[in-house]
Formats: structure tokens, C-alpha cells, sequence
């Protein structure tokens, strides 16, 4: 799961709003809601593990930049990046009231407040809203024309081993949809991912897809282009008897067509 901040409308067209939003988000306290280590690792960028890619791009810790490096929140980080997006006082000062669309029950609606909540920390005015899961994708975060400034409780699972179902569709700006629903929530439309992506696909080879799509994620970090917190972890149970076989694409739920008796 990550926080989807509109790239391409408002205030957070301005990279350095969105690593100052990025550094005071408490990643943690978001993870904490939805059950702590058990079932989530606070995650640092967007390949996730088990997928190849996952190590080359920084492995648990992540890309090693100051607004990723507290994952509990730094504000005096937020400010300086702040200060670099033109704000002086380390707050923001502008009169836009950010438009900001969650998911209503736990643990999402409890995300979605820490994530308001460090809006409001950085000096933004919002305009709050919970609504059902279905209706934020299908009214608001994945209509582009609403221009939704931020959706805390969006995510994606690749449905297939491979970084490229795992960054493409929500970051490539190719595959935004401006005439029916549309998952690249933040309306991500870097040319320079854009073709780094494209070059990616056609790279042969477990690792070295693993190496390009890393970069890539690298550079989605980079351009802090969402705010990731949350690798969900499937708590499974099985018999002694039973030989497990997890969905990496489905967050390591029992795959039943290779699951068998030992």
C-alpha cells in the first residue's frame, strides 16, 4: 500500500513538497494500524519482496535518502524539504485546500488519518473524506478529471513474478486512462521513467530485468512519486503434512493448484 499524491495537478507537481510530505508521514504508525510486524514490513519503495528486483533496489531498507530514513517521521527533515519547494517557515503557506479521498474502515480509515494528519503537520488545509473502497477507485482516485490531490489507501499487486507488473501500470505514464478507471492514481508521466520503462520490457534474463527494473524503482523514489508504507505479509498456517506453496501475486496466499500432502 502507498499514499497516491497527484504528480501532474496542484501543489504536489513540485517534487520537493512530495519528499517533504514523504519524510513526515509516520510509515510506521500506518503499519502499526494495519498489525504491526506480523503481517506488514514498513516499505521503502515499490518492487516488493519475493518479486526479482526487490534486493537490487535496496531490500527492506530502501534507497538510502533522508526522507526515507525515518520511518516514524521527521519533521525537521519535511521542513527542509520545505523550504527547498519555496516555503520559508517550513510550513506550507499557499491557499489550495488539498482534496484528500480514503477508504472507510479499519485499518484503512486509521491510515488514511495519519496521512491527513501529516498533511496538516506540513501547514496544508484539507478537505477530508472517507468513503467506501469501491467508490474511492471508481469516483475518485481513479477518475483523473476529479483531480483528487491525495488517496492514502491505494496499492498494487502484480499479478505475475516480475517488476514490470509490479511498477508499470501504476508509474508508466503511458498507461494513464483518461476515459474510464484509471490506477495511476498519481498520474505519474515522467519521460525519463517513461522510457526506462519501455527500454525494461525488452530486457532478457532474470537478472538483468531484475537490475533495470531496480534502477527504475530507484528513480521512482527519487522523484518520491507516491509514499510507500506498507508490504502486507501472509500469516499462513499448514499442517505438518502439507507442503505450502504461497502467491507471490497474491501476498503469499496458499497457491491450491501446487499446495499438496507431503
Amino acid at each position: 500500500h502507498y499514499v497516491g499524491i497527484n504528480n501532474k495537478h496542484g501543489p504536489f507537481t513540485n517534487v520537493n513538497l512530495r519528499k517533504a510530505y514523504w519524510a513526515a508521514l509516520d510509515r510506521e504508525a500506518m503499519d502499526k494500524a494495519r498489525g504491526g510486524e506480523l503481517v506488514t514490513n514498513v516499505m521503502t519503495h515499490f518492487i516488493y519482496p519475493e518479486i526479482p528486483g526487490f534486493e537490487e533496489a535496496g531490500g527492506l531498507a530502501g534507497p538510502k535518502v533522508d526522507y526515507n530514513e525515518h520511518p516514524e517521521g521527521d519533521m525537521a527533515v519535511a521542513e527542509k524539504y520545505m523550504k527547498l519547494a519555496g516555503y520559508p517557515s517550513g510550513k506550507y503557506t499557499g491557499s489550495q485546500t488539498l482534496q484528500v479521498v480514503g477508504s472507510t474502515g479499519d485499518p484503512a480509515s486509521e491510515d488514511a488519518e495519519i496521512a491527513n494528519q501529516a498533511l496538516k503537520n506540513l501547514g496544508f488545509k484539507t478537505k477530508f473524506n472517507l468513503v467506501d473502497q469501491s467508490v474511492m477507485y471508481s469516483k475518485f482516485c481513479g477518475v483523473v478529471t476529479e483531480e483528487i490531490d491525495v488517496c492514502p489507501n491505494v496499492g498494487w499487486l502484480a499479478d505475475f513474478g516480475d517488476p514490470e507488473a509490479a511498477l508499470s501500470v501504476p508509474f508508466n505514464g503511458k498507461y494513464i486512462v483518461t476515459n474510464g478507471t484509471n490506477s495511476n492514481w498519481g498520474q505519474v508521466d515522467v519521460p525519463q521513467i517513461n522510457g526506462a520503462m519501455e527500454a525494461a520490457e525488452l530486457v532478457v534474463g532474470t537478472k538483468a530485468r531484475a537490475e533495470a527494473w531496480a534502477k527504475i524503482d530507484r528513480e521512482l523514489v527519487a522523484q518520491a512519486v507516491a509514499v510507500p508504507y506498507d508490504w502486507d505479509k501472509q500469516p499462513s498456517i499448514e499442517s505438518k503434512d502439507v507442503a505450502g506453496v504461497g502467491d507471490v501475486w497474491n501476498e503469499g496466499s496458499w497457491d491450491y493448484s501446487f499446495t499438496s500432502l507431503k
